[in-house]
């Protein structure tokens, strides 16, 4: 009994600390679907759409710009997948955005996005620090005035990972601070 008790105490001590980091009311570190909002270090990550993208309709043909050489065109059983993300400092201090992200089906498959040139493809997620109240897209850019209104990541994936959903989406905070790790399922 005495033992409960402790970790009870304990437990609701952690949670009452974590809730308390960087202004936050609360902290969300999984979800279910892409509208809520996760957390990953002290920023808030939202994913503001994903799809397949089509190379010959526009505006897919200019989100594929940039594409680093070796990673052409997908065949006929692979698609491109594109995440487009808003991320948000709430916090009252400068924090590093996330630049490790991965998608990870059903059976443990796991799917890095490619290294857009920046240079080239004014729609690609690029790693920034945030200061206080500042979000990315910035407002006012390409990104933030696209219909998609987020900065893109973009995979290439095997449709068959379609049959392996939920596809789930990973957040990992840079220099992995607490919380190190956030994760959402993706509505494909």
């Amino acid at each position: 009994m005495v033992r409960r008790l402790l970790i009870l105490v304990l437990t609701a001590g952690a949670l009452v600390v974590v809730s308390g980091c960087g202004n936050r009311e609360s902290v969300t570190t999984d979800a279910k679907t892409e509208g809520i909002w996760i957390d990953a270090g002290p920023l808030d990550y939202h994913i503001q759409g994903s799809r397949q993208l089509n190379p010959g309709q526009v505006p897919d043909d200019r989100y594929l710009a940039g594409v680093p050489a070796g990673f052409g065109q997908p065949g006929k059983d692979a698609t491109w997948f594109a995440i487009f993300l808003r991320v948000e400092n709430k916090t009252d201090k400068a924090a590093p955005t996330a630049q490790a992200f991965e998608i990870v089906d059903t059976e443990g498959h796991t799917f890095k996005p490619l290294p857009l040139d920046t240079k080239v493809n004014d729609f690609a997620y690029a790693p920034t620090t945030l200061n206080p109240g500042e979000v990315v897209p910035h407002p006012d850019s390409t990104q933030d005035l696209d219909s998609t209104a987020g900065a893109m990541l973009l995979f290439k994936i095997p449709l068959t990972e379609y049959q392996n959903r939920p596809l789930e989406f990973f957040v990992h905070s840079a220099h992995g601070a607490a919380p190190a790790v956030a994760k959402l399922a993706l509505d494909v």
